[in-house]
């Protein structure tokens, strides 16, 4: 089994928590308008749950065995990708933020399915896929 993790744990954890800590002082404001005297109270649960999430979703990694790309935490699967259904493999420079964090590469299957990934060594990852469905088609076009 190969491991690939996170290109940078830090980062990834920190964009998930910013979403967290922005709606839980907006939802205060909003609803709670004229007493600040339970700011810390309210903020606090919002700042936890952010905490808890990005700690969860940073401590994510990748691993190829047996023709199988798993997305997955050391408790968690997140996803199961058949490395034989994968029909593209290409970087992607551009960063796009989704509701995972960040991504800096996109497996395309031949279902039409995309898989947005943030992997440590992605030269490598690329590679040990290559060796095991040589098939595939790898871009060196930046999206």
């Amino acid at each position: 089994m190969k491991k690939f993790g996170l290109k940078n744990r830090l980062l990834y954890g920190g964009i998930i928590i910013l979403p967290w800590l922005i709606c839980g002082g907006s939802f205060y404001i909003w609803f709670f308008k004229e007493d600040f005297s339970n700011f810390i109270t309210y903020f606090s649960s919002y700042m936890l749950a952010g905490i808890l999430t990005s700690w969860i979703q940073s401590r994510k990694y990748y691993s190829v065995l047996n023709s199988v790309l798993q997305i997955r935490s050391p408790y968690v699967v997140f996803n199961t990708i058949n490395v034989q259904d994968i029909v593209k493999v290409e970087p992607y420079t551009s960063t796009k933020l989704g509701i995972n964090g960040l991504y800096t590469m996109r497996i395309i299957c031949s279902n039409g399915k995309k898989f947005y990934i943030y992997p440590e060594r992605q030269e490598e990852l690329i590679s040990a896929l290559k060796e095991i469905n040589p098939s595939i088609y790898t871009s060196e076009v930046y999206a």
